[in-house]
């Protein structure tokens, strides 16, 4: 009983001590991640902001001069503005074969996922659409969409699939407690019963009466 405790006990301290390390690896490996990347996404200047500082003038669109177009785009490939119609009527370094009219589907489809593998981020202006583009490869961009009774499903039961390894560790620990319990329990008897084997007085009396009886001279 006593090597079986031993052996759970083992068995639970290599238990935690591989998930500490897994969940401290994965922390690590979370907060390494978000200050390598997320530098360059933060010096971004967020899409929303660059389609307001972009305000009509009397010689056309501008960016607000307060910074220089460098300053503002700074993280972008390039930009553009479309107007209710698809034309370019405003763009920033846009590559040539970009500078063109654009249908109404073309804008659907690139404003959802990639325009000639450029990630594109866009936003709706009285102007029109403002678009920019971050480097190629740079972001992964992609709709993730789930049927919603499934999602509430799996979140519904994630409380109770929590619940129910709670129990079971809880169980576990209260198995691995009893075992000790009983192991110490036994061990205290075995100790007990050497002890009365050691000190027994019965035993001890038998013994002086039989020498006594030896000892006695015979008449």
């Amino acid at each position: 009983m006593k090597t079986f405790t031993r052996m759970i006990g083992r068995y639970v301290l290599a238990t935690a001590a591989v998930v500490l390390l897994v969940v401290g690896l994965l922390l690590g490996a979370v907060v390494y991640l978000g200050l390598h990347y997320g530098e360059a996404t933060d010096s971004r200047v967020r899409i929303g902001t660059l389609a307001e500082a972009l305000t009509p003038t009397a010689d056309g669109l501008q960016l607000d001069p307060a910074r220089t177009p460098a300053d503002w785009l700074q993280g972008y490939a390039w930009a553009m503005a479309l107007d209710d119609d698809g034309s370019v009527i405003w763009q920033h370094d846009l590559p040539q074969n970009l500078n063109k009219h654009y249908t109404a589907s073309e804008i659907a489809s690139f404003s959802r996922w990639y325009l000639d593998d450029w990630p594109v981020f866009c936003w709706t202006a009285d102007y029109g659409l403002f678009v920019a583009a971050v480097p190629r490869g740079s972001v992964w961009k992609y709709n993730i969409y789930n049927n919603e009774q499934l999602m509430n499903a799996m979140a519904a039961g994630m409380l109770p699939a929590l619940a129910l390894l709670l129990g079971v560790a809880a169980a576990w620990l209260s198995a691995v407690q009893l075992a000790r319990c009983a192991a110490l329990a036994g061990d205290c008897r075995r100790a007990g019963h050497r002890s009365r084997r050691r000190h027994d007085p019965a035993a001890d009396r038998r013994l002086c009466g039989g020498a006594g009886r030896h000892g006695q001279p015979h008449e």
